[in-house]
Protein backbone atom coordinates (compact mmCIF):
# COMPACT_ATOMS: atom_id res chain seq x y z
CA UNK A 1 0.00 0.00 0.00
CA UNK A 2 1.40 3.39 -0.99
CA UNK A 3 1.10 6.12 1.58
CA UNK A 4 0.43 9.72 0.75
CA UNK A 5 3.59 11.77 1.16
CA UNK A 6 3.69 15.30 2.53
CA UNK A 7 6.66 17.59 3.17
CA UNK A 8 6.27 20.05 6.00
CA UNK A 9 8.78 22.80 6.70
CA UNK A 10 8.91 24.41 10.12
CA UNK A 11 7.94 21.05 11.61
CA UNK A 12 10.02 21.21 14.79
CA UNK A 13 7.50 23.28 16.75
CA UNK A 14 4.17 25.07 16.74
CA UNK A 15 1.76 24.71 13.85
CA UNK A 16 4.27 22.81 11.68
CA UNK A 17 4.82 20.20 14.39
CA UNK A 18 1.09 19.84 15.01
CA UNK A 19 0.44 19.47 11.29
CA UNK A 20 3.16 16.81 10.91
CA UNK A 21 1.66 14.91 13.85
CA UNK A 22 -1.89 15.17 12.46
CA UNK A 23 -0.83 13.94 9.02
CA UNK A 24 1.03 10.97 10.49
CA UNK A 25 -2.05 10.17 12.59
CA UNK A 26 -3.95 9.93 9.32
CA UNK A 27 -1.45 7.39 8.01
CA UNK A 28 0.60 9.66 5.79
CA UNK A 29 4.33 9.57 5.19
CA UNK A 30 5.57 12.92 6.51
CA UNK A 31 8.90 14.47 5.61
CA UNK A 32 9.49 16.92 8.47
CA UNK A 33 11.97 19.74 7.95
CA UNK A 34 13.26 22.46 10.26
CA UNK A 35 16.59 23.82 11.38
CA UNK A 36 16.55 21.98 14.72
CA UNK A 37 17.65 18.38 14.24
CA UNK A 38 17.15 17.76 17.96
CA UNK A 39 13.49 18.81 17.85
CA UNK A 40 12.90 16.82 14.65
CA UNK A 41 14.46 13.70 16.16
CA UNK A 42 12.23 14.11 19.21
CA UNK A 43 9.17 14.41 16.96
CA UNK A 44 10.14 11.25 15.08
CA UNK A 45 10.71 9.35 18.33
CA UNK A 46 7.40 10.47 19.84
CA UNK A 47 5.46 9.53 16.69
CA UNK A 48 6.63 5.93 16.36
CA UNK A 49 3.24 4.48 17.36
CA UNK A 50 1.26 6.50 14.81
CA UNK A 51 -0.20 4.82 11.70
CA UNK A 52 1.95 6.98 9.41
CA UNK A 53 5.64 7.73 9.51
CA UNK A 54 7.59 10.90 10.17
CA UNK A 55 11.05 11.21 8.64
CA UNK A 56 13.35 14.02 9.75
CA UNK A 57 15.05 16.08 7.06
CA UNK A 58 16.90 18.96 8.79
CA UNK A 59 16.93 22.05 6.60
CA UNK A 60 17.24 25.82 6.68
CA UNK A 61 14.90 26.92 3.89
CA UNK A 62 16.69 30.27 3.63
CA UNK A 63 19.62 28.43 2.03
CA UNK A 64 18.43 27.82 -1.53
CA UNK A 65 21.09 25.23 -2.38
CA UNK A 66 20.16 23.17 0.69
CA UNK A 67 16.48 23.43 -0.21
CA UNK A 68 17.17 22.25 -3.76
CA UNK A 69 19.17 19.31 -2.41
CA UNK A 70 16.31 18.42 -0.06
CA UNK A 71 13.86 18.39 -2.97
CA UNK A 72 16.18 16.12 -4.94
CA UNK A 73 16.58 13.81 -1.94
CA UNK A 74 12.82 13.56 -1.40
CA UNK A 75 12.22 12.78 -5.08
CA UNK A 76 15.00 10.19 -5.08
CA UNK A 77 13.75 8.48 -1.90
CA UNK A 78 10.01 8.77 -2.38
CA UNK A 79 9.32 9.38 -6.04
Amino acid sequence: MNKNIVWITGASQGIGRALAWAMAQQGMQVIASARSRENLDKLVEESEQLPGDIEALPLDVTVSQATNQAVEQIIENHG
